[in-house]
């Protein structure tokens, strides 16, 4: 990867290849590669609680029904990936 490091919470996980994942981000205009012990420590639990919380300046309650509704769209998003071969 090039260019200075930055922190968005606006990518898409696409697929696999190899040992990287190919994650589309807003203003690139192809996806790119990124190992995958990078992105599982930078989504990795980090204290929320169960009831809330806030992670990197965003306020999470999972309580919350869009919150719930974003949870399971990232799911079906995912889901063709995650089918076993």
């Amino acid at each position: 990867m090039t260019g200075p490091s930055v922190f968005t919470h606006r990518a898409v996980l696409r697929g696999v290849r190899g040992d990287r994942f190919v994650v589309e981000l807003d203003g690139t205009d192809e996806p790119l590669l990124f190992p995958r012990d990078e992105i599982f420590a930078w989504n990795e639990p980090c204290g929320v609680p169960a009831g809330g919380g806030t992670l990197s300046g965003v306020r999470v309650d999972y309580n919350d029904p869009m919150m719930k509704a974003h949870v399971c769209a990232g799911f079906l998003d995912v889901a063709e990936q995650m089918e076993s071969p």
